[in-house]
């Protein structure tokens, strides 16, 4: 293919040696004490965990023979 256009050439080569595997890399974690994500000893300062969010509480209310359901984040609801 080039572009959209089929040449009818079949793109084949011959296959060539595999290269030699490279050293395991570091496995970045998270400092107990900061939080932070951690490259080997380098502290990179970026928190792995994001600010809390607002609570949400599940909700369920029936009148009239249905049952609704929410979620909320401490709200109040009135049904009629």
């Amino acid at each position: 293919m080039l572009g959209s256009t089929d040449t009818g050439v079949v793109a084949e080569g011959q296959n060539g040696t595999n290269g030699t595997n490279g050293t395991n890399g570091i496995t970045p974690h998270i400092d107990q004490t900061s939080g932070n994500w951690m490259i080997g000893e380098t502290d990179t300062g970026v928190h792995a965990q994001g600010p809390s969010g607002t609570s949400l509480s599940n909700e369920t209310a029936t009148q009239g023979g249905t049952t609704l359901s929410a979620v909320t984040t401490g709200e109040k609801y009135t049904w009629n």
